[in-house]
């Protein structure tokens, strides 16, 4: 539920209202995170993020880490 008081707004509101509004410089993820909330939080960014539904896009997530992996393969010079 996205909105003010007793007003439903939506998610257009809600993605409008955040888009404009900008990030602190001293934004960042604490140095101490753990692992598993790393990973759990690059497999919700890749699945679309938390207005994607907080669920796993197993398809998007094997595309991007097949063409992650094609991107760092060493490259044959011969």
């Amino acid at each position: 539920l996205v909105g003010t008081g007793d007003t439903n707004r939506g998610v257009d509101w809600g993605s409008s209202t955040l888009s404009q509004r900008v990030s602190p410089d001293s934004l960042s993820p604490h140095p101490m995170i753990p692992d598993d909330s790393r990973l759990w939080a690059a497999l919700q960014d890749v699945s679309g993020g938390t207005w994607g539904g907080c669920i796993f896009d197993v398809d998007e997530i094997i595309l991007t880490l097949e063409a992650g992996k094609k991107v760092r393969q060493p490259q044959n010079t011969i």
